[in-house]
């Protein structure tokens, strides 16, 4: 499937809103939460990126939407109240930072082979272009989310 010298990084395939495909490095998740609203518990006056916290194995875990964090506008029918949040647990161990962070549907592992990731194209927004590696192209366009960009909140 792939060129011999080719090497291949495995990313976690997943949505956000307005169905905007990206991936994440698997190695940089430690694990996959179903939350409910109720779990995360808002903090007042910090970054508005920011949801809150929730109870992680006894720890702290901050969370935020990362659709937010990208920049992208609110589904037009928001999710109901009730709904369990799918939640990656994204892990920066060189920092021992990690996060939640709020997807909308996630798809699946997929591998990249590297030479195959393509620069963004110069129509991407610049505001939010420092946070992606690039884009392959698989069945449709995949950003690939750089996990260490995720925890520059400005």
């Amino acid at each position: 499937m792939f060129g011999l010298n080719a090497m291949a990084i495995e990313y976690l395939d997943l949505h956000l809103r307005q169905q905007l495909r990206i991936g994440l490095p698997a190695r940089a998740i430690t694990e996959v939460l179903q939350l409910k609203p109720g779990q995360i518990c808002p903090v007042p006056e910090i970054n508005p990126l920011l949801l809150g916290v929730t109870n992680w194995r006894g720890k702290l875990l901050w969370s935020l939407n990362l659709s937010d964090l990208l920049l992208l506008r609110a589904d037009p029918v928001p999710p109901s109240q009730g709904d369990a949040l799918t939640a990656i647990v994204l892990t920066d161990s060189a920092a021992q930072r990690t996060v939640a962070c709020i997807v909308s549907k996630l798809l699946g592992i997929v591998e990249v082979p590297e030479d195959q990731v393509r620069s963004l194209p110069p129509q991407f927004p610049a505001k939010i272009r420092h946070r992606f590696r690039g884009v392959i192209r698989l069945d449709s366009p995949m950003l690939l989310l750089d996990p260490e960009r995720v925890f520059q909140i400005e």
